[in-house]
């Protein structure tokens, strides 16, 4: 599989929520379709997202 660069930018308080948030996002792309991505990405437009995964996620 080709390896590809994607730039991102977000708001982070200091360094440990950017090593954080580079790793989490780094493991998510590496460890899921794409197709379950696609349905990520257009669920996290919904308002509350947040809260209903932290509700859900001793499910997942």
């Amino acid at each position: 599989m080709k390896s590809i660069n994607i730039p991102v930018q977000a708001n982070v308080s200091d360094m440990s929520e950017e090593i954080d948030l580079t790793t989490s996002i780094q493991t998510i792309a590496k460890n899921v379709s794409i197709e379950n991505l696609k349905i990520l990405a257009e669920k996290s437009k919904k308002p509350g997202i947040n809260k209903k995964i932290q509700t859900y996620k001793k499910f997942m």
